[in-house]
């Protein structure tokens, strides 16, 4: 949901090709329920346009750059022939996002009596405000729980909801930790003994892949990045421990994301 009836000049826009002219294409602003965009065949694409439908087809969802608003008039001009492919692929990505979070909100509204905007007034844009969208708030929800509202003015009432509804529907975002481990143990059945430390460490969850003596690459994923940051230090504490008994030497690099 937008907390604004018309997108402003510059905004990234997701939507739906419904008719081609000869001049252009109007498209469906699909976050902005009955709002309509002009986009001129200049626009199109970055190369010249002969044919306007090789470019675009009649619901075909793209993403579009607003050029032009003028709410009074009702007009909105968009372009799409300055659109990069990972600009396109991140706004549809926040786009879904928003979708999979007003969902939810539909959700908890059809028990609570409440609609869409009334939920957004009580806390939709207060988490808005203090994450940047609702689907990351109400995926720290999932992680935190009411730990992750505080300091926001929402009511006990709907904290308790959402941090029900967002443990119940809200899966948290995957994280990992990843590096290069450097092991070697002296001697005859070195590389056996090697073998017999790492496999605790598989066995824990860990993603161990060999890269070639005496390097191994260890990743190990999960929901909470600190768990994960503890999960990692003990293993690796316990390793150096019993690699040291063995007279050998271990080395561990994080590898940044």
């Amino acid at each position: 949901m937008k907390r604004y009836e018309y997108p402003s000049k510059g905004d990234l826009v997701v939507v739906r090709i419904k008719r081609i002219t000869n001049h252009g294409a109007f498209a469906e602003l699909l976050e902005y329920p009955g709002k309509e965009a002009f986009i001129h065949i200049s626009q199109i694409a970055s190369s010249w346009v002969k044919n306007i439908r090789n470019h675009v087809s009649e619901g075909q969802v793209r993403v579009a750059l607003v050029t032009f608003v003028d709410p009074r008039k009702r007009l909105i001009d968009a372009s799409l022939r300055s659109i990069k492919p990972n600009q396109e692929k991140r706004k549809i990505s926040e786009w879904k996002r928003e979708k999979k979070a007003d969902k939810l909100l539909e959700l908890i509204g059809k028990k609570e009596g409440k609609n869409l905007d009334e939920l957004y007034e009580i806390f939709g844009w207060k988490l808005v405000d203090e994450y940047g969208e609702l689907y990351s708030a109400l995926e720290e929800i999932a992680i935190e729980g009411e730990k992750a509202l505080d300091g926001i003015e929402i009511p006990d009432k709907w904290k308790s909801i959402l941090v029900d509804y967002a443990k119940h529907y809200v899966e948290p975002p995957k994280v990992s930790i990843k590096g290069i481990l450097e092991l070697s143990i002296p001697g005859k059945g070195g590389v056996d003994k090697i073998n017999e430390l790492l496999t605790p460490l598989v066995e824990d969850g860990f993603e161990v892949i060999y890269q070639g003596a005496p390097r191994y690459f260890v990743k190990i994923e999960g929901n909470d990045y600190k768990q994960l940051e503890s999960k990692i230090s003990k293993a690796i504490s316990v390793l150096e421990k019993k690699v040291k008994r063995y007279g050998g030497i271990l080395k561990f690099e994080r590898l940044e994301e």
